[in-house]
Order: structure tokens, then sequence, then C-alpha cells
């Protein structure tokens, strides 16, 4: 993660997706994303916004989930700065992310998050993580949060809805949300590389084996 990480904030009743505005194989799913919010606020949720992040890749996709979310309290922020986007994330509650959910893990991996860095982002920001499970997610989320994750738009929907509904619930898992966080930010990263120089110099012969554990972990 950038040095300078989301500050978490006051929480909003926000929910925040980050990811460039395009369709295709590539899409981050904001269309299907306003559909589905609009379930939500016709279900009886109140007072929440969808805040959408993005780089302005697809004029014309923007242009069509502007529409769709005509009349809905979603917000755009096409081509949204850097520092823009670090208060977003400090005032949302809840993370959206819906990469690779058309399509089969095993199938199609190229199409999976491989890793997640806006997902590390907005954990880091104190956002309860609701997103997708599959590729790279999974581990970013970690084992405490992984049963918040969803294989279908119906599932993401009712743990939004259970995080909603539970402001203790809530806070909680963001609090999970920020401490898993921290192994993807740079003292980790740190500690972890100064582990490892450590350990070759201090046992030459076994530079090899170092090497392929350190990658295993």
């Amino acid at each position: 993660l950038h040095d300078a990480l989301p500050i978490c904030r006051a929480k909003s009743p926000w929910i925040v997706a980050v990811g460039r505005f395009t369709s295709g194989k590539r899409s981050k799913h904001q269309l299907e994303m306003v559909t589905y919010f609009r379930r939500l606020l016709d279900g009886g949720v109140s007072g929440w916004e969808l805040h959408l992040c993005g780089g302005a890749d697809d004029p014309r996709y923007i242009e069509e989930v502007r529409k769709a979310a005509s009349g809905l309290p979603v917000r755009i922020h096409a081509g949204v700065p850097r520092q823009e986007l670090d208060e977003i994330l400090g005032h949302a509650s809840i993370f959206w992310h819906a990469t690779g959910i058309d399509y089969s893990e095993q199938e199609n991996p190229e199409l999976m998050e491989h890793f997640g860095m806006s997902a590390a982002e907005a954990m880091a920001a104190g956002c309860v993580p609701v997103v997708v499970g599959r590729g790279g997610l999974k581990e970013v989320v970690g084992p405490d949060l992984l049963g918040w994750t969803w294989q279908s738009w119906d599932e993401c929907l009712r743990k939004t809805r259970a995080v909603i509904d539970n402001p203790k619930l809530r806070a909680s898992l963001a609090e999970k949300a920020s401490r898993q966080a921290e192994n993807f930010g740079f003292p980790k990263f740190q500690q972890r590389v100064c582990q490892l120089v450590r350990e070759l110099t201090s046992r030459p012969k076994h530079t090899e084996q170092v090497i392929r554990a350190s990658l295993a972990r």
C-alpha cells in the first residue's frame, strides 16, 4: 500500500466501490451495483448513499451508469483525484467489489481480481469489505472476514443489509478490517524483507530453501 493510507474518519452511511469505469470482461460492474443498490432501497434501506469512484476509461459506460442512477442517492466520481478518493474511503462504511462475478474462478482465473489494492486501502480506512469471494480478494480480507464475501448478487445484498442493520456488528467488522489491512502496509513489508535478509545472511548454504519458503508464505 502507498505510504499515505486513507484515514478512518467519522463514518457516514455510504457504500463505496473503486475501479475503472469500463464495460466488457474487465468491467468493475458499476452498472450492476446501481441496480442492486436500488433493490436495497426498495427493500427498506434509507439514508444510505452509493459512491462509485474510478478512472474515466469509458465515457459511454459512465453515461449508462449515470442514467441508471438517475433519481437515486448515487454519487459518481469519475476521474477522482487521489486526495478526494482517500476522503471518500475515510467516510464510507461499506466497500463493494465485484470483479470476476460473471466468470468461473477455475476456468477464467485471469478475469479475477489478482490482489485487490482498492479493497486493502478501503479496509485500512475502516470500511467493511462485502466483496466477491474470488481471486486475490479472499487473501486480502483474511480469515476473519471471509464469511462476509459472496458468490451471487443476492448474497451480496443479504450480507450488506445485515451490516447496515447492525451498527455494533459494523463497528466490529470495521475494526477487524483495519487490523487485517496492516498486513499489507509498508511496515509489515519492511519487517518481512529484513527478516529474509537476516535469514539469507545467517545461513548462506540454505539460501535457495529460504527464498522458496518466503515466496510460499
